[in-house]
């Protein structure tokens, strides 16, 4: 579904509404055909059994049968949502490969593979489309009992039996939980184009996110691609919290005002930049702080040094906000919340190990300029509390560097 190819429209993993071919649904942007997979996989062991004929006609003490499950669970998600329902049973076994001597009805007769006997009757679905209408001939006595055996296992009304089998297909011998993971980190990385080491780190965010996607604790059941982005992309790499700077209490009353003043000039100038330039411990960042507090101004905000204060009785050394690419990352991560539900449209990427600087800051100007386009931005107001020069074209609309 990450695949930009992909067709996939969402995920849903045990939808609450079906029944056995609810382990996972996957819907379409083309269409109303769904495909729902019942998975059936089991501890490997030297042992392991394999899925036969005999498994899955086999009753249990309510009645019921795999086919007979699988054939309910598809009649009644197709009867209940008129969508195109493809049932799978979906398993690491192994399809058995032996012949098997069989009783039915006080018949002996020799029953083919799973495998033989589903291309057989879906070979005479496609020349007859009938169950009415099939014929064996003499040589195919044996298949005859062996379909009236299978048949007499689902209780599905007849006429539906070979629309559920034209639709019903097995995959077995599927990958294990291990060979699973491993496919997974190679996709993720090629569709991220990241190292294996930051694939696992996405995989590890996909897996957390399962106790909500599989769990009555879900808002919605469906995981479209967008959400799936938002699970990998707006887990904190670094905390931005400390970019949310409380202004000094109390606050001057002159200052109040001269803040006033400002957010009034912000909203009223076309200048690109507006400029705050003071001595050290002048109170700069007690002013956009403020600001920030008040009057909400600001989407984006990245501080280098952090205020000095009389409570302070250490002086911090600020050690790495000072860094280019300290910069640009929390500046991504700020905008991967500022873009939430739009992550994948507009190609933000969800994790920043595997960008170099360059690139990353190409990025976040890109970004950056989108987040001015959705703020119908005209000027680009930003503010800069040192004597350092700022490049424009670094400051959208909204954004606040000090």
């Amino acid at each position: 579904m990450l695949d930009s190819d992909s067709d996939i429209k969402s995920v849903i993993f045990q939808k609450g509404e079906y029944s056995v071919i609810d382990d996972v649904i996957v819907t379409y942007k083309n269409g109303k055909q769904e495909h729902c997979y019942q998975v059936k996989h089991e501890i490997e062991t030297s042992n392991q059994k394999a899925l036969t004929f005999s498994t899955i006609i086999a009753k249990d003490k309510n009645g019921r049968s795999l086919i007979d499950d699988l054939a309910i669970g598809w009649r009644e998600a197709s009867l209940k949502t008129g969508n195109d329902i493809v049932p799978s049973l979906f398993t690491n076994k192994t399809l058995g490969k032996n012949k098997t001597q069989r009783f039915y009805k006080g018949l002996e007769y020799q029953a083919i593979t799973l495998g033989d006997f589903f291309v057989e009757i879906k070979q005479k679905l496609t020349e007859t489309g009938e169950l009415d209408k099939f014929a064996f001939t003499e040589t195919e006595s044996d298949l005859l009992v062996q379909w009236q055996e299978f048949t007499n296992a689902i209780s599905i009304p007849y006429d539906f039996i070979s629309s559920f089998l034209n639709k019903l297909s097995i995959k077995s011998s599927q990958a294990s939980l291990v060979e699973l993971e491993q496919s997974l980190f190679t996709g993720i990385s090629e569709i991220f184009k990241c190292s294996p080491e930051t694939a696992a780190k996405l995989f590890s965010r996909l897996v957390a996110e399962l106790r909500k996607w599989t769990t009555s604790i879900r808002i919605s059941e469906e995981v479209t691609a967008e959400i799936a982005y938002e699970a990998l992309g707006t887990k904190l790499e670094i905390s931005n919290e400390q970019h949310r700077l409380a202004p000094p209490s109390p606050f001057f009353k002159s200052r109040e005002e001269f803040c006033r003043i400002i957010v009034d000039e912000i909203k009223r100038t076309s200048s690109p930049i507006v400029f705050i330039f003071g001595e050290p411990g002048s109170g700069k960042t007690s002013i956009v702080s403020h600001i920030q507090a008040t009057y909400d101004l600001f989407t984006i905000r990245y501080h280098s040094f952090r205020t000095i204060s009389p409570e302070q009785r250490f002086y911090n050394m600020d050690m790495g906000l000072c860094e280019p690419r300290q910069l640009w990352t929390e500046l991504m991560i700020q905008i991967r919340g500022r873009l939430r539900g739009k992550l994948r449209e507009y190609g933000v990427p969800v994790v920043c190990d595997h960008i170099s600087d360059v690139n990353l800051r190409s990025e976040v100007l890109r970004l950056l300029s989108i987040i001015s386009k959705e703020t119908n931005a005209g000027a680009v107001p930003a503010f800069r509390c040192n004597a350092r020069t700022v490049q424009k074209s670094i400051v959208p609309k909204n954004i606040c560097i000090s």
